[in-house]
């Protein structure tokens, strides 16, 4: 086997494990791109992923861009993910109201990892290299009523190799966009009512790496996934909780379950289960725990997700500044 391909693909699968997002089906690993299914902001995290119901703030731009319509002023956030294997993820966004019932918001997401190892298939000689991908977001959305509508598109880019690699690097990019409409009762701003959303995400034709030596592998399908969601808060804002459910073309149909409960104006508790892992990674990995610390311009929060023997330690940090 040519000994530049083996890297590409070794890369690549240690990336991305697949057990990620492991189940019986048989499409698993049949799609490129997966770092698009990671999530994005402790808060969602926390909650199991529950969040394309609820989608109020920033990070709605990567749960279900119809909801940004619904931020309270203008929003930004950071975020920072310790995953398995090494493997670190970052997060920033920013979203502007415009006007009551427009707004707009821009972000990128950067995965990382170091130090893989690859080897030929006629030897024990290795090399190391490094990995990387890139999604670089713009959203725009409407409210009309008591539905929101909204739709984004993404830049993508992927790198194996680093720089290291003695023939050059292998790259890939390309585009994909999301749709998606949300609904919240009257009440909602009030602190009580009903949240409801539905995404089509990575909508898209994928993409190809090339490399050097004319090197060009086989187009790689994006992680095409619909989602639809729904929430519920109490009188008072204290408790929300909600369910979402994915369609994913690359696998069995998933459920997420959460909520969180504000013990003071200052502190959030959060809580949520997924049925993504459970199968190959155990029970376990498919809780989530959160907290949050609220002011009065600045929210923080944490969350920590189990992977089974991939690190059953992984976790969530972000913020939230809101103007």
């Amino acid at each position: 086997m040519n000994k530049k391909i083996l890297i590409l693909i070794t890369g690549i699968s240690l990336l991305f494990p697949r057990s990620v997002s492991a189940g019986t089906s048989a499409d698993v690993g049949t799609t490129g791109a997966q770092f698009l299914k990671y999530g994005v902001g402790a808060r969602a995290i926390g909650m199991g992923g529950v969040f394309c119901g609820i989608a109020d703030d920033i990070n709605a731009l990567y749960w279900n861009p119809a909801g940004l319509c619904r931020m309270n002023g203008m929003q930004l956030t950071g975020s920072h993910m310790m995953l398995f294997q090494g493997i670190n993820y970052e997060f920033g966004a920013a979203g502007l109201p415009i006007g009551e019932n427009m707004a707009v918001a821009a972000g990128a997401s950067y995965v990382s990892i170091g130090d893989l190892e690859a080897r030929t298939s006629d030897s024990d000689d290795s090399i190391k290299f490094n990995a990387s991908d890139l999604a670089a977001i713009g959203a725009f959305s409407m409210r009309m009523g008591m539905f929101g509508f909204g739709a984004s598109v993404k830049y993508l880019y992927q790198n194996v190799g680093g720089g290291v690699l003695s023939g050059g690097d292998y790259l890939a990019d390309g585009f994909a966009f999301d749709a998606g409409v949300h609904f919240a009762t009257e009440g909602v701003e009030f602190g009580k009512g009903i949240l409801a959303g539905a995404v089509v995400q990575n909508l898209g034709s994928g993409y190809n790496f090339t490399g050097p030596d004319d090197f060009t592998g086989v187009n790689n399908p994006l992680p095409l996934n619909i989602k639809a969601g729904i929430a519920y808060k109490d009188v008072e804002n204290k408790l929300t909780v909600g369910g979402d459910v994915n369609i994913p073309v690359d696998n069995n149909m998933n459920f997420h379950f959460g909520g969180e409960y504000f013990l003071s104006k200052i502190m959030i508790l959060r809580a949520g289960f997924k049925t993504t892992t459970i199968i190959d990674l155990g029970f376990f990995s498919g809780l989530s725990l959160g907290a949050g610390f609220n002011f009065e311009k600045v929210r923080i929060d944490y969350a920590w997700v189990p992977y089974g023997v991939l690190g059953f330690f992984t976790h969530r940090f972000s913020f939230t500044f809101q103007m």
